[in-house]
């Protein structure tokens, strides 16, 4: 979500695309994308003009969030394998991650800061000194951060700065190490008094949303078959096994004791696990417009609610179908984030690569 999958060769599987680069990987990053927008784009078209209770299926596009997760597990593996055995290589780590989340969440969070002073009948949230502040660091909090999806690079940052600790280690020790850790959360999750997960702090740490993480981390550090050519129909079956799992959660995806991390997280750890070993087979899924969307998918992320809360509320006062204005919202705010890529991070990108092999 919040970082492209970088050119250097990766652990454990051989990359299918140019100079390295995992092309499946990034084209399902395209595909989590588009699913968490058309969730969201959902959610606008159950509400207006008049807010009908969303079905059960409709939560199928949350399920992109968990594959993100599953994925960034992954990234740390993939881009952390020479970092393992200092501190300059855990500040190195720390230093990507903030360059690369914090400056275009901050750019996406302004539109909503802005909202809230000079629009505020348009919002709902209370605006105070603390909720600014811990939404710009994206610290835990009771309710949503200001830019509402930045609840999950909340618990991508607490992940990173946690995963940043085993790079002191050698990386023989991170398996124990992340099986220490998804054990921990498991007991928080089941134990810790409930007036105790109240606490934004002690939520987070016991979130089981961080067992897909390290899930991931696992996925990377496997060694991969060769001569496996079933990937595309496993991939097909494990998408497809995401619907009924959206309809068997005890809740809806986002709702206390929804299970997210068993119903949505499998199959997403599933999902991922065969792209990987599609790279391993050069199995590539030949659609280079989603490998364009997983290049632009942190900006699509950070950028779709406020383009689809905009567009929506501009297009109440068109007589169009209620299914058209859901096409155009979803359509829009794919667009905008793939713009704000192309003319921004991309650009941004380039620049501080550049600036670093100067000061090198």
């Amino acid at each position: 979500m919040p970082h492209p999958i970088p050119s250097p060769a990766p652990l454990q599987i051989h990359p299918s695309g140019a100079a390295g680069k995992l092309v499946n990987v990034q084209a399902l990053r395209g595909i989590a994308a588009l699913l968490v927008v058309f969730f969201h784009g959902l959610v606008y078209f159950f509400s207006f003009p008049v807010f009908v209770p969303m079905p059960r299926w409709s939560y199928y596009g949350a399920s992109g969030v968990d594959i993100f997760f599953v994925i960034s597990g992954f990234v740390m593996v993939y881009v952390s394998r020479s970092r393992f055995g200092s501190v300059r290589g855990q500040v190195g780590f720390l230093a990507d991650r903030v360059e690369r989340i914090y400056p275009f969440y901050w750019l996406a969070s302004l539109p909503v800061f802005l909202t809230c002073i000079l629009l505020p009948h348009l919002t709902a949230i209370t605006l105070n000194p603390k909720v600014v502040f811990d939404s710009l660091l994206l610290l835990p909090q009771p309710d949503f951060p200001l830019l509402r999806v930045g609840w999950t690079l909340t618990h991508e940052m607490y992940f990173y700065l946690v995963f940043s600790f085993f790079l002191l280690g050698k990386r023989e020790a991170l398996w124990g190490k992340l099986c220490a850790w998804a054990l921990l959360v498991g007991c928080a999750s089941l134990f810790l008094p409930a007036r105790w997960l109240g606490i934004p702090w002690v939520q987070l740490v016991s979130n089981p949303l961080t067992l897909e993480f390290i899930a991931g981390c696992f996925l990377g550090m496997i060694s991969w078959p060769k001569g496996f050519r079933l990937g595309p129909w496993i991939l097909i079956a494990g998408f497809a096994l995401l619907l009924p799992a959206t309809l068997a959660m005890p809740a809806p995806a986002m709702e206390p004791g929804c299970l997210r991390h068993l119903y949505l997280g499998l199959p997403s750890i599933l999902i991922v696990g065969v792209v990987l070993c599609m790279e391993q087979n050069a199995q590539t899924l030949h659609w280079a417009w989603l490998q364009r969307l997983g290049d632009a998918s942190f900006q699509i992320y950070l950028w779709h609610v406020t383009v689809i809360s905009a567009v929506s509320r501009a297009l109440m006062k068109l007589p169009i179908p209620n299914i058209l204005r859901l096409v155009l919202t979803i359509g829009c705010a794919v667009i905008f984030g793939y713009l704000v890529y192309l003319w921004m991070e991309k650009p941004f990108r380039k620049w501080t690569r550049r600036w670093r092999a100067k000061s090198t």
